[in-house]
C-alpha cells in the first residue's frame, strides 16, 4: 500500500530536518519511488486546505490550484514524506489554558481525508516542556504568560490526533538529546536504514537541525 510518512515537531522539534538532506540521498528515495516534500513546498501546495474549517474543505480542495498541483506530485510516487513541523499549530499554542492546539482536531481530520488512500505514519518529535516554554519565550516577544496558563500533555496531543487520524500509525520521538536523535529519526521517517544517512546530510544535521531546540537548552542551563 502506498504511504504518507510526515513529521510534526511541535514546539519547532526537528526543523530543517528534511532540508539537511544531500543531493545523494535526495536521489536515492526518488530512485525508490519516495517524494520529500520540505517545509515550504507542503505549506505553498495543501496549508490553505488543511487549515481550512472542516465545512470549507472540500470545496477549497476542489477550487485550489496549488493543491491540485500539488496532488498531482504526491500520486507520482508510491512514498511521500512530509516535514511540517507546525502544522496542527503554533508553540505558543501549546501553553493556552484548556485549549491545547485548538485546531488540532480539525487539521488532523483534514489530513486524514488527503492522504485517505494512504497508510499513514506520523512521527511527533517532542522535548521537554520547559525546554518548549524557553523556545517560546525566548523567541515571541509578544508571548505573555497569563493567570490560567497551563503546562502541555503530550499524551494529549496524541489523543487529538488519534481523534483525527484514527488509522494513522503514531510514533513518539524525544529529542531530550537532540544531537543523539536526528539520525534515527530521519531514517525512520524516509523509511530507510540509518547507514544510508550519508556523511554530508550528518554534518548539515549537525549544523542545522534543532538550533532552535539547543539554544533553549542552553538557556535552561
Amino acid at each position: 500500500m502506498r504511504s504518507v510518512s510526515i513529521h510534526i515537531g511541535v514546539c519547532r522539534v526537528a526543523t530543517s530536518i528534511v532540508e539537511s538532506m544531500s543531493d545523494d540521498l535526495i536521489s536515492l528515495l526518488l530512485d525508490r519511488s519516495k517524494r520529500v516534500f520540505t517545509q515550504k513546498e507542503f505549506a505553498s501546495s495543501f496549508r490553505n486546505v488543511i487549515n481550512a474549517p472542516r465545512s470549507d474543505m472540500l470545496a477549497l480542495r476542489d477550487e485550489s490550484k496549488s493543491f491540485r498541483q500539488g496532488m498531482r506530485q504526491v500520486n507520482r510516487f508510491d512514498n511521500v514524506v512530509v516535514s511540517q513541523h507546525a502544522l496542527f499549530g503554533t508553540a505558543p499554542e501549546l501553553f493556552v489554558y484548556k485549549q491545547l492546539l485548538p485546531r488540532i482536531n480539525k487539521r488532523a481530520a483534514n489530513l486524514a481525508d488527503i492522504f485517505a488512500d494512504r497508510k499513514m505514519r506520523i512521527h511527533l518529535a517532542i522535548a521537554s516542556q520547559k525546554d518548549c516554554l524557553m523556545s517560546v519565550m525566548s523567541d515571541d516577544d509578544s508571548f505573555d504568560f497569563e493567570e490560567d496558563f497551563e503546562i502541555p500533555s503530550w499524551a494529549d496531543v496524541v489523543t487529538n490526533i488519534r481523534r483525527g487520524c484514527p488509522h494513522a500509525e503514531i510514533t513518539v520521538w524525544d529529542f531530550d538529546q537532540p544531537e543523539t536523535m536526528y539520525v534515527p529519526f530521519l531514517a525512520a521517517l524516509l523509511d530507510i536504514s540509518p547507514e544510508y544517512i550519508d556523511g554530508l546530510t550528518e554534518a548539515h544535521l549537525d549544523t542545522a537541525c534543532c538550533q532552535e531546540l539547543k539554544h533553549a537548552k542552553t538557556l535552561n542551563q
